[in-house]
């Protein structure tokens, strides 16, 4: 959240800065333009009424016409104004001196003399036309063009003080900047809550993600301790007792006094006995290394699967009953999942539930695929949750959740208990 809200301020402030830059900017060029659109004015409705032929010759009554029509000028901005005939003679200006000096026009004089129109520039005071000027006061010099009654063109040239455009455009630019600013402060106000939602969420996702960690660690960690559990009380103790076993039948054909006739039956009945404890545990390994996968689940598919996960039940004595819907496709993932879901159902079943039969059925429903797992044991009350050592109860309530799948669990003590499993949006 540090980090955005620097990167916004940041960028608020560059945002600022520019928006200022580009505004000022803005405001200057429309100061020079109302300085253009006064000297238009002034050229149609003031020095052009004004003419007379005679001031192509500087008359005195041509210029006295023309002075009086300058002197009733308001705009105190204006401190020059010169007419100028296309040879490059002023014919007037306020400053007498100027009338009847030559000087040379420049490129855009001649294209505002010749084509009209409206022209602006920072007046250049070290040219002999300014000499007349104050040297520390910059100008912004504007060109139009007039006509005398014959329709002789003039160039007419208004100067205007700098230090005033600029304060015309610092009042244009006072009145834009605040709400450019403005605008941009508001959009960062209301990009802050949406930030604050963000980092919200984002570490809600992260708690979620970590307590999605720690639960695959704590299924990972009691998986293993079944797996240790279920090699010590069964296979590792049987293999003790056939050990102990052989020794002993070793011990006995070892004796000297050992009779062939009279206790040879008995070694050969501890060995058969040793052997099939021995194939018995062999079994058991097999029983366990599918649990922890089964090799078929996608070569011959999941429902060979389910039925090899049944068998240990059908040799307990447990009957039996597997139902699955023919041309179902599923992922990998949710074959994984289901046969999970149906491992831990089986496996409560057997240890935990003392049932008498189990039922297994994987199905089409209203759009979505279901496992049920139904066992009809001693069950349990499902208001203290799941009672010691149903950890896998627990974790498949959190795969189920992680995979967008519907858990369900009916039960209650002395009726059993049934496990639902729907993956939804399956066509």
């Amino acid at each position: 959240m540090l980090r955005f809200a620097a990167g916004g301020l940041i960028a608020l402030i560059l945002l600022a800065l520019g928006s200022t830059f580009v505004l000022r900017d803005t405001a200057r060029r429309e100061a020079t333009r109302d300085a253009e659109v006064t000297t238009e004015l002034i050229a149609g409705a003031v020095i052009g009424p004004a003419l007379r032929d005679s001031i192509l010759e500087s008359s005195p009554a041509a210029v006295a016409t023309v002075e009086g029509a300058v002197g009733a000028l308001s705009d105190s901005r204006i401190v020059r104004i010169k007419l100028w005939r296309g040879d490059g003679t002023i014919v007037y200006s306020d400053e007498h001196r100027l009338i009847g000096q030559r000087f040379a026009l420049d490129a855009d004089d001649l294209e505002v003399f010749e084509q009209g129109g409206t022209a602006s520039g920072v007046s250049d005071l070290s040219e002999p036309e300014k000499g007349f000027e104050p040297p520390a006061e910059p100008l912004v010099e504007v060109y139009s063009r007039v006509q005398t009654p014959n329709g002789t063109p003039l160039l007419l040239k208004a100067y205007y003080r700098d230090a005033d455009v600029s304060r015309s455009a610092t009042l244009i630019s006072r009145r834009f900047i605040p709400i450019g600013i403005g605008a941009l402060i508001v959009f960062a106000a209301v990009q802050i809550p949406l930030g604050i939602d963000l980092a919200r969420r984002t570490r809600a996702a992260q708690r979620e993600r970590e307590r999605l960690l720690r639960q695959a660690i704590e299924a990972q960690t009691n998986e293993r301790r079944r797996i240790a559990a279920d090699l010590h009380d069964g296979i590792v103790q049987d293999l003790v007792g056939v050990s102990l076993t052989v020794s002993a039948a070793a011990g006995a054909v070892g004796d000297p006094e050992f009779d062939l006739d009279t206790a040879g039956s008995e070694v050969s009945r501890t060995l058969r006995e040793a052997a099939k404890t021995t194939r018995h545990g062999i079994q058991q390994l097999r029983t366990l290394l599918v649990d922890i996968y089964p090799p078929n689940l996608r070569e011959a598919g999941l429902t060979a699967a389910l039925r090899d996960l049944l068998a240990p039940l059908a040799n307990a004595g447990v009957e039996v009953d597997l139902t699955c819907d023919d041309g179902l496709e599923l992922s990998e993932d949710e074959d994984a999942l289901f046969y999970r879901f149906a491992h831990e159902g089986v496996r409560n079943a057997l240890r935990h539930a003392n049932a008498t039969r189990v039922e297994l059925a994987l199905e089409r429903i209203n759009g979505s695929v279901m496992m049920t797992v139904r066992d009809d044991g001693r069950g349990f009350d499902l208001s203290d949750g799941a009672p010691v050592g149903h950890f896998g109860l627990r974790s498949l309530a959190d795969v189920a959740a992680a995979s967008r799948a519907e858990l369900r669990i009916d039960t209650a003590p002395g009726r059993g208990t049934t496990l639902r499993l729907a993956i939804g949006d399956h066509r």
